[in-house]
Protein backbone atom coordinates (compact mmCIF):
# COMPACT_ATOMS: atom_id res chain seq x y z
CA UNK A 1 0.00 0.00 0.00
CA UNK A 2 1.34 3.44 -0.93
CA UNK A 3 2.22 5.72 1.94
CA UNK A 4 -0.27 8.41 0.77
CA UNK A 5 -3.05 5.81 0.58
CA UNK A 6 -2.20 4.50 4.01
CA UNK A 7 -2.32 8.02 5.52
CA UNK A 8 -5.59 8.75 3.75
CA UNK A 9 -7.21 5.56 5.02
CA UNK A 10 -5.79 6.01 8.51
CA UNK A 11 -7.24 9.53 8.76
CA UNK A 12 -10.53 8.33 7.25
CA UNK A 13 -10.85 5.60 9.88
CA UNK A 14 -10.69 8.29 12.57
CA UNK A 15 -13.20 10.62 10.91
CA UNK A 16 -15.62 8.38 9.03
CA UNK A 17 -18.24 8.06 11.78
CA UNK A 18 -18.54 11.81 12.26
CA UNK A 19 -18.41 12.51 8.51
CA UNK A 20 -21.15 9.94 7.93
CA UNK A 21 -23.40 11.53 10.57
CA UNK A 22 -22.87 14.95 8.98
CA UNK A 23 -23.66 13.59 5.51
CA UNK A 24 -26.84 11.82 6.70
CA UNK A 25 -28.03 14.99 8.42
CA UNK A 26 -27.23 17.06 5.31
CA UNK A 27 -29.18 14.66 3.08
CA UNK A 28 -32.18 14.54 5.43
CA UNK A 29 -32.38 18.34 5.64
CA UNK A 30 -32.23 18.73 1.85
CA UNK A 31 -34.82 15.97 1.31
CA UNK A 32 -37.14 17.71 3.78
CA UNK A 33 -36.67 20.99 1.93
CA UNK A 34 -37.45 19.39 -1.44
CA UNK A 35 -40.52 17.61 -0.06
CA UNK A 36 -41.72 20.76 1.68
CA UNK A 37 -41.50 22.65 -1.62
CA UNK A 38 -43.70 20.04 -3.30
CA UNK A 39 -46.19 19.97 -0.44
CA UNK A 40 -46.53 23.77 -0.39
CA UNK A 41 -47.09 24.10 -4.15
CA UNK A 42 -50.65 25.34 -4.66
CA UNK A 43 -50.85 25.66 -8.44
CA UNK A 44 -50.07 22.48 -10.33
CA UNK A 45 -51.85 23.29 -13.57
CA UNK A 46 -52.98 20.10 -15.33
CA UNK A 47 -51.00 17.85 -12.97
CA UNK A 48 -53.30 16.72 -10.18
CA UNK A 49 -51.52 15.51 -7.02
CA UNK A 50 -53.21 12.70 -5.14
CA UNK A 51 -55.54 14.09 -2.49
CA UNK A 52 -53.16 13.16 0.31
CA UNK A 53 -50.54 15.42 -1.28
CA UNK A 54 -47.84 13.18 0.14
CA UNK A 55 -44.32 13.55 -1.22
CA UNK A 56 -42.38 10.32 -1.34
CA UNK A 57 -38.81 9.75 -0.26
CA UNK A 58 -35.74 10.29 -2.35
CA UNK A 59 -33.88 8.04 -4.70
CA UNK A 60 -30.43 7.69 -3.15
CA UNK A 61 -27.43 6.92 -5.28
CA UNK A 62 -25.21 9.20 -3.29
CA UNK A 63 -21.86 7.41 -3.24
CA UNK A 64 -21.24 7.24 -6.98
CA UNK A 65 -23.95 9.55 -8.31
CA UNK A 66 -24.54 12.31 -5.76
CA UNK A 67 -28.03 13.67 -6.13
CA UNK A 68 -31.28 13.99 -4.20
CA UNK A 69 -34.89 14.26 -5.19
CA UNK A 70 -38.42 14.37 -3.87
CA UNK A 71 -41.48 13.12 -5.71
CA UNK A 72 -45.17 13.83 -5.52
CA UNK A 73 -47.61 11.39 -7.09
CA UNK A 74 -50.72 12.30 -9.00
CA UNK A 75 -52.36 12.26 -12.42
CA UNK A 76 -51.26 14.01 -15.58
CA UNK A 77 -54.06 13.63 -18.06
CA UNK A 78 -55.22 10.05 -17.60
CA UNK A 79 -51.79 8.70 -16.56
CA UNK A 80 -50.51 8.00 -13.07
CA UNK A 81 -47.50 10.29 -12.84
CA UNK A 82 -45.16 11.96 -10.42
CA UNK A 83 -43.37 15.27 -10.45
CA UNK A 84 -39.73 14.94 -9.42
CA UNK A 85 -37.75 17.87 -8.03
CA UNK A 86 -34.01 17.15 -7.90
CA UNK A 87 -30.63 18.46 -6.81
CA UNK A 88 -27.93 17.09 -9.12
CA UNK A 89 -24.22 17.07 -8.33
CA UNK A 90 -23.07 14.11 -10.43
CA UNK A 91 -23.74 15.77 -13.82
CA UNK A 92 -22.60 19.23 -12.77
CA UNK A 93 -19.48 20.65 -14.40
CA UNK A 94 -18.59 22.34 -11.10
CA UNK A 95 -18.64 21.31 -7.44
CA UNK A 96 -21.99 23.10 -7.09
CA UNK A 97 -25.19 21.27 -8.08
CA UNK A 98 -27.94 22.29 -10.45
CA UNK A 99 -31.67 21.73 -9.89
CA UNK A 100 -34.15 19.95 -12.14
CA UNK A 101 -37.84 19.19 -12.32
CA UNK A 102 -39.51 16.60 -14.50
CA UNK A 103 -42.62 14.51 -14.71
CA UNK A 104 -42.52 10.74 -14.83
CA UNK A 105 -43.16 8.46 -16.61
CA UNK A 106 -40.61 10.02 -18.94
CA UNK A 107 -41.19 10.44 -22.61
CA UNK A 108 -44.44 12.36 -22.20
CA UNK A 109 -42.64 15.04 -24.19
CA UNK A 110 -39.19 16.39 -24.82
CA UNK A 111 -39.21 19.89 -23.40
CA UNK A 112 -36.68 21.33 -25.84
CA UNK A 113 -38.84 20.23 -28.80
CA UNK A 114 -41.81 22.31 -27.70
CA UNK A 115 -41.99 25.92 -28.87
CA UNK A 116 -42.22 27.62 -25.47
CA UNK A 117 -40.98 30.95 -24.13
CA UNK A 118 -38.83 29.72 -21.22
CA UNK A 119 -37.50 32.10 -18.61
CA UNK A 120 -33.82 32.63 -19.47
CA UNK A 121 -32.77 31.16 -16.11
CA UNK A 122 -34.13 27.73 -17.12
CA UNK A 123 -32.92 25.34 -19.79
CA UNK A 124 -34.93 22.40 -21.10
CA UNK A 125 -32.90 19.17 -21.31
CA UNK A 126 -34.75 16.16 -22.64
CA UNK A 127 -37.80 15.70 -20.43
CA UNK A 128 -36.46 17.79 -17.55
CA UNK A 129 -36.15 21.49 -16.85
CA UNK A 130 -32.81 22.67 -15.45
CA UNK A 131 -31.92 25.65 -13.29
CA UNK A 132 -28.34 26.56 -12.36
CA UNK A 133 -28.40 28.39 -9.02
CA UNK A 134 -25.92 31.12 -8.18
CA UNK A 135 -23.60 29.73 -5.47
CA UNK A 136 -23.13 33.29 -4.15
CA UNK A 137 -26.90 33.68 -3.64
CA UNK A 138 -27.92 30.62 -1.61
CA UNK A 139 -31.72 30.54 -1.42
CA UNK A 140 -32.92 27.03 -2.33
CA UNK A 141 -36.53 27.63 -1.24
CA UNK A 142 -36.82 30.52 -3.71
CA UNK A 143 -34.97 28.65 -6.46
CA UNK A 144 -36.97 25.41 -6.11
CA UNK A 145 -40.24 27.37 -6.14
CA UNK A 146 -39.15 29.36 -9.20
CA UNK A 147 -38.19 26.18 -11.07
CA UNK A 148 -41.39 24.40 -10.12
CA UNK A 149 -43.53 27.40 -11.12
CA UNK A 150 -41.78 27.63 -14.50
CA UNK A 151 -42.43 23.92 -15.04
CA UNK A 152 -46.12 24.28 -14.12
CA UNK A 153 -46.37 27.25 -16.51
CA UNK A 154 -45.06 24.92 -19.22
CA UNK A 155 -47.56 22.17 -18.31
CA UNK A 156 -50.38 24.72 -18.60
CA UNK A 157 -49.08 25.80 -22.01
CA UNK A 158 -48.92 22.20 -23.23
CA UNK A 159 -52.46 21.66 -21.95
CA UNK A 160 -53.76 24.61 -24.01
CA UNK A 161 -52.12 23.19 -27.16
CA UNK A 162 -54.17 19.97 -27.09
Amino acid sequence: MKNETKKFLEEGMKRYKQASMVMVSFIEELEALLQDTLLKQKDWGPFKPHPTGKATGSTRNWTKYPGLNARIKGKYGDKDSEVILSIVWYESNTDYPFYTVTISPGGIYALERVNFDWDNACQPEGNRLRFDPDPADFNPERDFKFLLNEFVRFLKYVDTQK
